[in-house]
C-alpha cells in the first residue's frame, strides 16, 4: 500500500487551488512539505477533525535542501485562508516531551509566514478543543480576518462533566436556528 504522501507527491498539484482535509490523523510534517511542496498555487486549507501539528510545523518552513534559486522559497506560498473546523489544540505548553501544537504555536508559524511576507489573510476556526478568547485575541492580531465561532470546548482539568474554557470575559453558546426557507443557521448566546 503506498502512503498518501506517496501519492500526492507524485502528482501534479501545482495548479491546486483549494485543498479540503477529513478525518486523518496522521498528517506529519514530512506529508506536508514532501506531498503539497509543489502546489504553488494553493490559497485555501480545510483541515476537519484532522492532526494539525505536522501542517503547523510546515507553514513557515523555507525550502529544503536541493530545491533550485528561483523556485518557490517557503511552504505553500499563495496560501491565505486556512480553516480549522474540530481540530484540537494540545493545552500543554511545556517541553518535557512531545506534545501537540498550541494555539501560540499556530500564532508563531504565521508571524514567520508575515515575515516571509505571505502572511494568512483569513483564518477560521470552529468547534476546536483548547482555544480560549485569550488565544483568539492573539491569533487575531497575525491575520487580517479572525473568524472564531467563541465556543471554547477544554480538556484535561477542570470539572469532568463540562468541556467548557473558564473565560474571564464571557462564554458563548451557539444555538441551532431554522432560518427562512428551511435553512439552518446559528444565533450565539452568552450566558
Amino acid at each position: 500500500m503506498v502512503p498518501i504522501a506517496g501519492i500526492c507527491s507524485r502528482l501534479s498539484l501545482s495548479n491546486i487551488c483549494n485543498l479540503v482535509i477529513n478525518d486523518h490523523s496522521d498528517l506529519s510534517e514530512e506529508f506536508w512539505l514532501q506531498g503539497f511542496w509543489s502546489a504553488t498555487k494553493l490559497k485555501s486549507i480545510t483541515l476537519l477533525r484532522s492532526s494539525i501539528e505536522g501542517f503547523v510545523t510546515a507553514l513557515a518552513k523555507g525550502a529544503p535542501d536541493g530545491h533550485q534559486p528561483g523556485d518557490n522559497t517557503i511552504f505553500l506560498p499563495a496560501l491565505d485562508s486556512i480553516s480549522l473546523e474540530a481540530v484540537a489544540f494540545d493545552e500543554t505548553q511545556d517541553d518535557n516531551g512531545p506534545r501537540g501544537v498550541t494555539p501560540m504555536d499556530l500564532r508563531d508559524a504565521l508571524i514567520a509566514r508575515a515575515n516571509y511576507g505571505v502572511g494568512i489573510e483569513r483564518l477560521v476556526i470552529e468547534e476546536c478543543h483548547n482555544l480560549i478568547s485569550d488565544d483568539a485575541r492573539l491569533l487575531e492580531e497575525v491575520v487580517l480576518d479572525l473568524i472564531w465561532d467563541h465556543i471554547q470546548h477544554c480538556d484535561g482539568e477542570g470539572d469532568e462533566d463540562s468541556n467548557d474554557c473558564p473565560s474571564p470575559d464571557y462564554n458563548m453558546h451557539r444555538l441551532p436556528v431554522c432560518m427562512a426557507g428551511g435553512s439552518i443557521g446559528y444565533m450565539y448566546v452568552r450566558c
